[in-house]
């Protein structure tokens, strides 16, 4: 099981406020130049769910280059969320 897929099986059944406080730890634990690109990488090439993951933990890890390839998602929501991020 890979990293990304490892993530979304933990975070998956718990509710949203406690999925998104696991989403932004394991974001803020990651060493932005280690771990957390190839994680971001999967995500974004998954659906729309790990698309917006992907969107949502490159702004809690301050990652810019991700929130630039959010600008260009062919779904209007996750391009809307990456301009306010």
């Amino acid at each position: 099981m890979t990293a990304a897929a490892d993530l979304l099986t933990r975070v998956d059944k718990l509710p949203f406020r406690s999925r998104l406080r696991t989403l932004a730890e394991f974001a803020r634990t990651l060493p932005s130049d280690g771990a957390l690109p190839p994680v971001l990488a999967e995500l974004l090439d998954g659906d729309r769910y790990r698309r917006e993951t992907a969107l949502f933990l490159a702004t809690v890890a301050s990652r810019p280059d991700v929130v630039l390839v959010a600008l260009h998602d062919p779904d209007p929501g996750i391009r809307n969320r990456a301009l306010a991020a």
